[in-house]
Parts: C-alpha cells; sequence; structure tokens
C-alpha cells in the first residue's frame, strides 16, 4: 500500500481517505517547494512523489546539474532550504558565450548587478534532498510515497477527488479530497491532457549528455555557453577544477560520446570547448536524456493548476527551466495562501486565472526565448552567422541591454513574489 516514512510532515494516513487544501501531484523541485511555501504558510497539504525514497546523490540522472538563479537563491532562502545546500553550490561569478568557429561572444560578470553570484551549480539530489528535509518538519505536510495519481474527479462544487495507486505495486489505495490540485509531474506529465490541457511539442532531435569533468586550469566560478555544429555546450563550475558538462547533440552523436572510452570523450570535448580551461584530465560517468520543447495550452483549469516542467518544459540552454518552475510555484503560493487567509476558495477559478494572468509574460518568454537561441545558434546560413555574431558583440558592448537581459535571466524581471523578497508566502 502506499506508505509514507513515520516521521513529521511525511505520515501514512489513517484511512484511505485524506482530506486536505491543496493536492500536489509531482515532488521534484518544483513541487517540494509549492508544498513547503503552502504548508509554512498553515495551507495543509498532500505531496504525491512517485518515488520510493527520498533523493541520494548519485552519478549519471541523479547526479544532473542544476544552475539555479539569483531568484531562485531568494526563494530558497525563504523557504530556510539555502543554508542546508549553501555549502554544497558553486557560485557562477562570471558567465561567458560564444559562437565555435566565429568571431562572436558576450560576456556577464556579477560585479555588474552588484551581485556576490549570477547563479549557482548544485546537483538535482542535493536540492531535493534539502527540500524534503524541511518537508518533513511540518505538520501541515502528508507525503504518500510511493504513490501516483491515477484520476481525478470533480466530487461538488468545493472539491475534488484524487485517486491514488500504490507506484511500487499498482495496487488502489487511498482517495484524496482537496480544493485545488496541482500538477508538477514533469514534461510529460500524464495527468495534463487526461485532465483537458493538451500541450503543443517540438521534438529537437537533440539528446543532452552529461557529465562531471576536471579541467587542468581553475574555472574561476565562470561558465560557459558554447554553441557548436552539434549544439549548445555547456560547461559549468563545480568544487575545485571539475566542471559539469552538459552536451546537447543529435542520436547518432550522443551514441557515440556515450560509448566513448574517458580520453577519447575527453578529447572530443576540447575539440569543441577549446583550451580556455588547459583541457580536461579525467571524465565521470556520463548520462543522456532527450531534448524538446513542451507548452501546456493552458496552466489553469477546473480546480486544476499546472506547474513547472509540466506546463513549459524547455531545452536546457541557459539554464532557465527549473527556475521558470521555482518562480511558478512561489507565485501560486502567494495567491493560494492569501486566498486562504482570506477565507476564499483557493480552487474557484477567478483565484486560478489570477495565478495564470501574473505568470503569462514570463512563461512565454522564457520558453520563447530558449528555443530561439536553439534555433537561431543551429542554423548555420552565413548571413545568418554574422548577424548574430555582430549582435553578440552589441550585447557585449552595451551595459543597459546586458542589464535587462541578465534581470530576466536571474528572475529579477517583472513582477516579484513574496518569497523572492525574502518574505513568507
Amino acid at each position: 500500500m502506499v506508505s509514507a516514512p513515520a516521521n513529521r510532515g511525511a505520515r501514512h494516513p489513517t484511512s484511505s481517505e485524506v482530506t486536505c487544501r491543496i493536492a500536489i501531484a509531482g515532488a521534484g523541485p518544483v513541487g517540494s517547494s509549492l508544498a513547503l511555501a503552502l504548508a509554512r504558510a498553515g495551507v495543509p497539504v498532500t505531496l504525491v512523489d512517485a518515488s520510493d525514497a527520498q533523493p541520494l546523490e548519485a552519478s549519471g540522472h541523479g547526479a544532473r546539474p542544476i544552475a539555479l538563479s539569483e531568484g531562485s537563491r531568494r526563494i530558497l532562502a525563504a523557504l530556510d532550504v539555502w543554508g542546508a545546500i549553501s555549502q554544497s553550490v558553486t557560485p557562477i561569478t562570471r558567465i561567458h558565450v560564444s559562437d565555435r568557429g566565429h568571431f562572436g561572444f558576450a560576456r556577464l560578470a556579477a560585479e555588474d548587478f552588484g551581485l556576490d553570484a549570477l547563479g549557482y551549480v548544485i546537483g538535482a539530489a542535493s536540492l531535493e534532498r534539502a527540500l524534503h528535509a524541511q518537508l518533513q518538519s511540518l505538520d501541515a505536510v502528508h507525503v504518500l510515497r510511493p504513490a501516483r495519481v491515477d484520476d481525478v474527479q470533480s466530487e461538488r462544487a468545493s472539491g475534488v477527488r484524487l485517486s491514488i495507486t500504490d507506484a511500487a505495486q499498482n495496487v488502489a489505495h487511498a482517495h484524496v479530497e482537496a480544493s485545488l490540485v496541482v500538477l508538477c509531474d514533469g514534461g510529460r506529465s500524464p495527468l495534463r491532457e487526461r485532465l483537458g490541457i493538451p500541450a503543443s511539442e517540438r521534438d529537437y532531435g537533440q539528446r543532452a549528455v552529461v557529465a562531471e569533468v576536471e579541467a587542468r586550469c581553475a574555472h574561476r566560478g565562470v561558465a560557459y555557453e558554447r554553441f557548436t555544429a552539434d549544439g549548445p555546450l555547456a560547461v559549468l563550475p563545480l568544487r575545485g577544477n571539475h566542471c559539469a558538462v552538459v552536451w546537447s547533440a543529435d542520436a547518432d552523436r550522443t551514441e557515440r560520446l556515450l560509448s566513448l572510452g574517458d580520453d577519447a570523450f575527453l578529447g572530443a570535448l576540447t575539440e569543441q570547448f577549446g583550451m580556455r580551461l588547459g583541457g580536461f584530465v579525467s571524465a565521470g560517468p556520463r548520462s543522456a536524456f532527450a531534448l524538446s520543447l513542451v507548452t501546456a495550452s493552458r496552466v489553469v483549469g477546473e480546480r486544476l493548476a499546472v506547474i513547472g516542467n509540466a506546463a513549459n518544459h524547455l531545452h536546457p540552454v541557459a539554464g532557465q527551466g527549473l527556475n521558470l518552475g521555482l518562480r511558478d510555484a512561489a507565485a501560486l503560493a502567494e495567491i493560494v495562501a492569501g486566498c486562504v487567509r482570506e477565507g476564499g476558495d483557493p480552487g474557484d477559478a477567478a483565484v486560478l486565472e489570477r495565478y495564470a494572468e501574473w505568470r503569462r509574460r514570463d512563461q512565454k518568454v522564457v520558453a520563447r526565448a530558449t528555443d530561439a537561441l536553439v534555433r537561431l545558434f543551429s542554423n548555420r546560413f552565413a548571413p545568418l552567422v554574422l548577424a548574430r555574431d555582430m549582435g553578440l558583440l552589441a550585447f557585449d558592448l552595451m551595459p543597459p541591454v546586458k542589464r535587462y537581459f541578465g534581470a530576466h535571466a536571474m528572475g529579477l524581471a517583472g513582477r516579484q513574489s513574496r518569497l523572492t523578497r525574502g518574505l513568507g508566502a
């Protein structure tokens, strides 16, 4: 049956009927952040987690690097999570963007924005583990694990009823009654279309190879985004001289990169990246994941909100996906918590429309910008190459333009949530 660790904040319910204000499908960083923000505001939450254990640091998928923006750092600090991960992050003090084989480049520096860092790199499992530890300390959270939401039905005007199945044994178990259900179960959300929210998808025909490597020279906190003929290549700073590599290429190329020995892989990486870090001396395990753009047709429905990757699943170029999702969670938490404090119904259509209106511009701008970057730099048409390289140089030489785009990339543009401003939801 669906179970949970026997501790505070992650308890197995005493019966198969659970009642809460908010039910959240998906316990990744976005779902867990939303649950934490709501619970700290006194809103009862049921979090449905498909995994069978708390995240552990691991190689491969579990060690996938995350680039947290300054805006995300502020959200996590307001949730009392940052202190637990601050020793595990590597600050990004500068960003260097280049177009391999061409003259265009651009640079960003933290001091240009009056900040200590433009962002921070951390392993996904480290962030999830810190979030789950905070959730366990809160009485307002029930975590059902391992579990999945099989169905959501309107019970009456004031709520919905979720059918929950044990994800390990595939056995029906609990029912959860809530005023609002939130989907943040990934870009391939199995519930999204079933609940009447179709999504458009653009398959980039690429996969991203992820690995940790060691450079010969110190990275000095510089993150590199290098556009190559294969696709975007990100080299992100980690502890010491180590770096996280996220290398996008077509399926055949990624299969070859995964099958190479370490020395051959490092040679191929150096050929594409160059000698800025003196070459690379060692490589850890490699993994790969498919790349696509998935955009939900809308982000609210009947007593339903869709956030994070379930709403906008992005290409990893510029590292915007999780940061966009954390801003979704912060905005939704603020609207829901405010509604509950005023004695309102958090699943009311007007309440959800306020959330959708708040997030509409940010979601569209980020999704379109990342998609445009991928398509622009994958085009080898000579006049376009010249134009984009001139654009990179112009960007590098125009501080006001840098500040404008930098503020958006760091999640510090537009309407700021209470969590981003250091306040509770």
